[in-house]
């Protein structure tokens, strides 16, 4: 992915691949390391029984789902229809809405708290949207975030972008440039998207985990059938290009193997700030 891109088309694509993955596939193999964060997510949001808070780029609602537990009240906001659906379906007592991250439609002021896991990702302008998450928090408030580390220190990611990066593979021109998929794993960047954004009292930490796969060809899934960027790239090869990756990736994973499936380290940084609490909202 280039430094320079067209954001409106890499949003575009986002949502197009969002609308169009297997929901089943997201589920069943990302949902439970994503969902990894969770606790420390809303800790490090200070979310509570009765405050409200806003989940943005929801999901399937893992994030929100556990929040209504704590008792806060919960929003959430996606752009896609189809995980929508899944989360109205797994959790109908929080309130779902279609939204754009880059452009929270809340007034000014409106949540004690707000939370993005992973999906600062996803976008093409994370500036605006941080800047929307500190628009729409209280005077006090605070905001966090997730993202993957370093391939290096996260292999469950590293597996299939050291493969593609081993296989020679080059993004093709129908394939739209984004953002670095990375850019986050570096403290500093997170830290200075949440200061430009207006927050202050910023913490950076490190997440880590292991995380157990019970096969090889269920990771494969996930990668090739519930994302996005490694989903669109894998479709656009011929298929002894896929199998070359398919082989890379294997020869990869066979170091974690453990027992019947194989135990993968998962590294996630995770970074919070405050909305003064004197600022006008």
């Amino acid at each position: 992915m280039s430094d320079a891109f067209d954001a409106d088309a890499f949003n575009r694509f986002e949502h197009h691949g969002w609308e169009t993955n297997s929901a089943d596939a997201y589920q069943e193999v990302f949902g439970p390391i994503t969902s990894l964060s969770i606790d420390d997510l809303l800790n490090d949001a200070a979310v509570h029984k009765g405050g409200r808070l806003l989940d943005v780029a929801t999901g399937p609602g893992y994030v929100a789902g556990r929040a209504g537990d704590r008792g806060a009240r919960v929003t959430g906001v996606d752009l896609s229809e189809q995980m929508l659906a899944v989360a109205r379906r797994r959790h109908p007592a929080i309130e779902f809405i279609k939204g754009d991250a880059e452009e929270l439609p809340f007034p000014a002021g409106s949540f004690d708290a707000v939370v993005a896991n992973f999906g600062i990702l996803h976008l093409g302008r994370p500036e605006r949207a941080a800047a929307g998450f500190a628009r729409v928090l209280k005077p006090g408030g605070r905001a966090a975030l997730t993202a993957w580390d370093y391939p290096q220190q996260c292999p469950m990611v590293g597996v299939i972008t050291e493969a593609v990066r081993a296989s020679g593979v080059v993004a093709p021109p129908s394939l739209p440039a984004g953002p670095d998929f990375f850019r986050f794993a570096s403290e500093s960047e997170l830290s200075t998207l949440l200061r430009e954004a207006g927050l202050r009292d910023i913490r950076v930490r490190t997440l880590s985990f292991e995380h157990r796969i019970s096969s090889a060809d269920a990771l494969w899934r996930g990668f090739a059938e519930g994302g996005v960027r490694n989903r669109a790239l894998l479709m656009l090869q011929p298929e002894d290009v896929r199998r070359r990756i398919h082989g890379e990736f294997t020869r990869r994973l066979e170091p974690f193997r453990s027992g019947e499936g194989f135990k993968l380290p998962v590294s996630i940084k995770l970074a919070s700030g405050s909305k003064a609490a004197g600022e006008a909202q």
